[in-house]
């Protein structure tokens, strides 16, 4: 039986004073995706309480925030590397942290004299102390696409054989960066996007505190002259005051929308590289995937991915997926310059539209392609033996 202590650091501010502070986090609450998997999974551990930490013990701490220009923060985390216990792994994955400053891998590495850990979601491998971990597999696995949904959506795949769909592709772009409204605007532009699509996005009013993050200045006087702004926000079937109707919004897995198509143009949340030094820093040896590609593999959907150079590369290298056949290939991953990129993905996607036996490739890919989804659950459980035999 090993001892395990997670926690997380959470802010705590007031007019006159900021705190951190450590929170004990328990299997089966909200944003504790790691503790429950382990007792999901049945694996031998006994989950501590922080103010019983001791030698014996290993300490996961899930940071609710990167930066390193925070003293009160940096002093948390030196509060964490004094405490009694066997090793640490500093949990980066949890709260959906991307493109993390490497400087926070540097300061922690420096202040912490005890075996220590890092839990990222960086496809790339960049260190020997850094574990890949991707908390939006076990949502894949266990809401937005659970075992129930996919046993019958196979049974309902099965029955709509005989029938054409309404559309050809689904294109939900969820939040309004530059890459996904410059290829939404493409197909508007071009005539093609309603006639051949289920498509959604958002629009500035949706997060607005993060707009910024989402159309960097440099792509702002761009973004402003797209024609897809009169149309947006539309979000089919999405009503924001019933949170649990959210149909047209990425994350989801509408199961009707996904009878109705045969591809989707999975909007992964970076494509632009940025080196502009600020929170809109993209990290060349960085790359992640979310719920939004884990949801196609587990609808064995075929798909056209909008993200970083080599994405489906690193998917084949590192989980072992195999998305390619005759007929449904991805070119356009390999290619390093990023606009030369776009420009590629948007013929490749005009080229499927014109594909005359779509319906036939689309159920050739689905029978042949749909065990991908039980890699999705082999390499998480993968991941969760290595972090347990770290404790």
């Amino acid at each position: 039986m090993k001892r395990v202590c997670f926690i997380r650091i959470i802010k705590k501010q007031s007019i006159t004073h900021i705190d951190w502070q450590f929170q004990n986090v328990k299997p089966f609450e909200l944003i504790a995706e790691l503790p429950t998997s382990f007792c999901e999974g049945n694996y031998p551990i006994e989950i501590i309480d922080y103010n019983d930490l001791d030698s014996n013990t290993s300490l996961v701490v899930s940071l609710t925030s990167t930066d390193v220009n925070d003293a009160f923060h940096l002093d948390a985390l030196k509060k964490v590397f004094n405490t009694n216990c066997k090793n640490i792994f500093i949990d980066l994955s949890t709260h959906d942290h991307q493109e993390i400053p490497i400087q926070i891998y540097e300061f922690c590495r420096m202040e912490c004299n005890k075996e220590l850990y890092f839990l990222d979601k960086n496809l790339i491998d960049v260190a020997d102390d850094i574990i890949y971990y991707e908390q939006h597999m076990w949502h894949a696995i266990n809401s937005v696409v659970p075992n129930r949904v996919l046993n019958n959506f196979k049974q309902l795949n099965d029955w709509e054989k005989p029938h054409i769909r309404s559309k050809k592709g689904l294109f939900l772009s969820g939040h309004i960066r530059f890459h996904k409204l410059e290829l939404l605007n493409h197909f508007y532009e071009k005539g093609l996007l309603d006639e051949n699509f289920i498509w959604s996005s958002t629009d500035e009013t949706w997060e607005p505190e993060s707009f910024r993050q989402f159309i960097p200045f440099d792509k702002e006087a761009e973004y402003r002259k797209f024609k897809i702004l009169e149309r947006i926000p539309h979000m089919p079937d999405f009503d924001f005051n019933q949170i649990k109707k959210q149909g047209g919004y990425s994350p989801n897995a509408n199961i009707v929308h996904y009878l109705s198509t045969y591809f989707e143009i999975i909007l992964e949340t970076q494509f632009y590289h940025k080196d502009t030094n600020d929170y809109c820093s993209t990290r060349s040896d960085w790359n992640n995937i979310s719920e939004k590609t884990f949801k196609a593999i587990r609808l064995g959907n075929p798909f056209i991915m909008v993200s970083k150079p080599n994405t489906l590369k690193l998917l084949k290298d590192k989980f072992g997926f195999d998305f390619e056949m005759k007929g449904w290939m991805h070119e356009y991953d390999s290619i390093q310059n990023d606009t030369t990129r776009m420009e590629s993905i948007k013929n490749k996607i005009e080229s499927v539209l014109q594909y005359d036996n779509l319906h036939d490739l689309y159920y050739e890919y689905f029978t042949h392609k749909f065990n991908n989804d039980i890699f999705i659950e082999n390499f998480y459980n993968q991941t969760l033996n290595i972090i347990f035999n770290k404790f």
